[in-house]
């Protein structure tokens, strides 16, 4: 619904691929998805506000989607909007996070 409340940089996609989680205050969240590393260390894109700015945008009316981007030479572009991360069945570790991310989620006609 146009909230950005988390977000992650992927990261060495040829090899050794990291999952790195923030909040939407920029703070590093100790979370692993899919049994892909984190890199606590990772830069943001140059046009890491832009890229929130028009992930908002992009994600005004729909209640959950992913927004993908990809930063290259300085340029921003979209890649896609992504509707069941790992087709819903991504495993998050601690598990405790299938549930807070899950919480989130409120569809409608859902209280």
């Amino acid at each position: 619904n146009g909230k950005v409340s988390y977000y992650l940089i992927c990261s060495d996609r040829k090899k050794d691929l990291k999952f790195t989680f923030f909040d939407k205050n920029n703070n590093f969240i100790d979370v692993k998805q899919d049994d892909c590393l984190n890199d606590k260390n990772v830069k943001r894109p140059k046009n890491h506000q832009k890229m929130m700015e028009l992930a908002r945008i992009l994600s005004k009316d729909i209640c959950h989607v992913r927004v993908d981007f990809y930063e290259i030479n300085d340029k921003i572009y979209f890649g896609e909007l992504t509707f069941f991360d790992s087709s819903g069945f991504g495993k998050f570790e601690p598990e405790e996070w299938d549930y807070r991310f899950g919480n989130m989620l409120k569809l409608p006609g859902r209280r």
